[in-house]
């Protein structure tokens, strides 16, 4: 009875989440704004367009914030500054995040459309990071904020930092990629062991061979030692004129033999170059000897 009176209780608790999702969907598609509390510079209002007002005092923050980011390329901790000495307050109150401003500046709803059943949901109904297909997306249309322009000049910045920091590293490895296996010819990974992990009191940086990345074995040497050894062969190498003498000229051949393709073409050209000068200097002598007597038009031809 109790696994009957439980089934019954989720069977009817679907039904009412079913009829609820169906009646958030119909009022997408009407061009109202659905899910709960609308972002930072508006307000719920049925008999506005798209259900929302704006709210004139947040409006300046948000134009203020996509201004000093686009125009004066302020960072997201300087806006944070900014914004926290100010009178400005977050929607929830508090003091303002780098969360907050990231979440404005990626924000379509502020240049006027927003979508419902954007995101894929769990049995929890909590939202996963993946999308639906785009067809499934409703979109509703609200009073803009901030125009076009600017917010996709955002975007650009945003990208370009994300790849910026995708590309540098947190930390600097001096040997980075150099350090290869003598045996599988792959290089070592670089990594940093923190302190209090597994017993120790410093983070150190290694150099790391993995099976499980496609090399040969499982050893790591540390990063100070093996760096402190190619520090002074370089520094002996430097300061040793005959090693600086030999590696110039070993460069040099490098060079020359790398480029001689390009040394012989424009040799060649040179020499066409002479000859066509020379053929100008002879049409232009035959030109002015009154005994040829070659016209303008032979001459230009």
């Amino acid at each position: 009875m109790k696994t009957v009176v439980g089934a019954a209780a989720k069977l009817d608790n679907d039904w009412r989440t079913e009829r609820f999702n169906r009646g958030k969907k119909q009022k997408a598609r009407r061009g109202l704004y659905v899910t709960g509390n609308p972002p930072y510079g508006y307000r719920i209002n049925k008999g506005s367009f798209g259900g929302v007002d704006i709210v004139d005092e947040e409006a300046g923050i948000i134009r203020l914030i996509f201004e000093k980011y686009v125009n004066e390329r302020l960072s997201l901790n300087e806006i944070v500054e900014l914004l926290n000495h100010s009178k400005a307050k977050p929607q929830k109150g508090g003091v303002w995040q780098k969360s907050s401003i990231n979440h404005i500046l990626n924000n379509t709803m502020y240049i006027g459309q927003t979508y419902y059943n954007k995101y894929k949901r769990n049995e929890y109904g909590k939202k996963k990071q993946d999308y639906r297909d785009r067809e499934e997306w409703i979109e509703i249309k609200v009073s803009p904020i901030i125009e076009k322009g600017l917010f996709e000049s955002a975007q650009e910045i945003l990208n370009n930092n994300r790849e910026y920091r995708r590309k540098k590293g947190a930390r600097l490895y001096v040997l980075g990629g150099m350090v290869f296996c003598e045996s599988c010819h792959r290089p070592y990974l670089a990594q940093t062991f923190n302190a209090g992990a597994g017993g120790r009191t410093k983070t150190i940086q290694y150099y790391r061979h993995r099976i499980t990345s496609g090399h040969c074995c499982n050893k790591h040497i540390s990063a100070p030692l093996i760096e402190t050894v190619i520090w002074d062969k370089v520094m002996a190498l430097l300061l040793d004129p005959a090693s600086l003498r030999d590696g110039y000229t070993q460069a040099l051949e490098h060079e020359r033999t790398a480029n001689a393709w390009h040394l012989e073409l424009k040799e060649k050209l040179y020499k066409e170059i002479e000859k066509l000068e020379q053929t100008q200097k002879n049409l232009t002598a035959a030109y002015t000897d009154p005994e040829i007597k070659m016209t303008r038009a032979e001459y230009l031809e």
